[in-house]
């Protein structure tokens, strides 16, 4: 009857614990997230231009004292998930920073289908939608005024309109937008491969030399020895979950890179 149960346990457990650990890491990808990509920043006019005796800079028929920022991004979900109205408590605002104003701004491109409504209200650019799907992107193009004051040493506006912005929201699950200067450098499938080869063949050979030693006890015995081999191999098993789930997110964005980067 013993052995019978310890047979039972040694098929069972096994399944069991792939299972829950595939549930578990697969849990651990679904979460929203939205990243922020600087598409082009560049200064129209600097300082030094602006003091040229002579020169005026207008705009809409308005003399301009300060300096004129060309600025694009690209909001891309990035997430594990769509976003919908219903996650929504306070859409996407993007702040700028002190002494930074918009003078223009409009929707340069979109996923098909998505549709993103730019909104400005107190001095910030909010973004609604119906729903941001995952691995969908929009793109905004903007000029934007900054008025140095006396003591302001900001040498590149157009870097700093970046760096120093501030991106709000109140939308459900998701934490702080990420923001990145440029987009990654796309992976090929063979560097992929490689690495998820190289970190799972590690994982492999440790869970395996761990189940061949739970295999090869007596689980009738309550030895130290039993259980420590089970739960070495179950944390290997774990860890190889969590490290595939990772590399198919690795591979899921790599996609969404290379889509944006053809805007």
């Amino acid at each position: 009857m013993i052995d019978t149960y310890t047979q039972v346990v040694k098929s069972i457990l096994p399944i069991l614990l792939w299972f829950t650990a595939l549930y578990l890491a697969s849990r651990r990808t679904k979460k929203p997230s939205i990243t922020l990509f600087r598409q082009s920043s560049s200064d129209l006019f600097t300082k030094r231009e602006n003091n040229l005796e002579g020169l005026e800079i207008k705009y809409n028929g308005t003399i301009v004292n300060g300096n004129i920022v060309l600025f694009d991004a690209i909001f891309l979900n990035d997430g594990n998930t769509d976003i919908n109205k219903s996650k929504i408590f306070e859409p996407i605002e993007f702040e700028l920073p002190e002494n930074f104003s918009w003078l223009e701004y409009s929707i340069s491109g979109s996923s098909p289908g998505l549709k993103v409504d730019p909104i400005y209200e107190n001095g910030k650019l909010k973004f609604k939608w119906d729903i941001f799907k995952e691995g969908e992107y929009f793109s905004f193009k903007s000029l934007i005024l900054y008025s140095p004051k006396i003591n302001d040493n900001i040498i590149f506006p157009s870097a700093a309109v970046f760096i120093y912005s501030k991106i709000n929201h109140r939308i459900e699950d998701l934490k702080d937008i990420q923001k990145k200067w440029n987009i990654p450098y796309l992976k090929s499938l063979f560097d992929l491969g490689l690495n998820i080869i190289g970190h799972l063949s590690l994982i492999i050979i440790g869970s395996v030399l761990s189940w061949v030693q739970f295999y090869s006890r007596n689980l009738s015995e309550f030895k130290l020895g039993n259980y420590f081999s089970f739960l070495l191999g179950a944390i290997m098993i774990i860890a190889y979950s969590y490290v595939f789930y990772e590399y198919i997110e690795e591979y899921r964005k790599n996609k969404f890179y290379k889509n944006i980067q053809k805007i």
